[in-house]
């Protein structure tokens, strides 16, 4: 679900597409970050379904998506 939905921005590593990163600034593209890490998960919940920001609301992905999507970046905060 993260390689389909989000990897375009936030890059594989989580740390930003460059070319994202480029146009928009690191802001809020780096998903390892201490601020990202220390979210509740109901929190980026709201902002992967909702958007916030420059970031669009995700279209279509269900609570328990974004929990998978959550669960994954998780791991890329280690």
């Amino acid at each position: 679900m993260y390689d389909k939905r989000c990897s375009s921005c936030h890059g594989a590593d989580g740390k930003g597409n460059p070319a994202m990163v480029k146009a928009m600034g690191e802001k809020g593209l780096n998903l390892t970050t201490k601020e990202v890490a220390g979210m509740k998960d109901d929190e980026v919940s709201k902002v992967i379904l909702e958007g916030r920001g420059k970031m669009p609301a995700t279209k279509g992905m269900t609570k328990d998506e974004s929990k998978q999507v959550i669960d994954y970046v998780r791991t890329l905060q280690k």
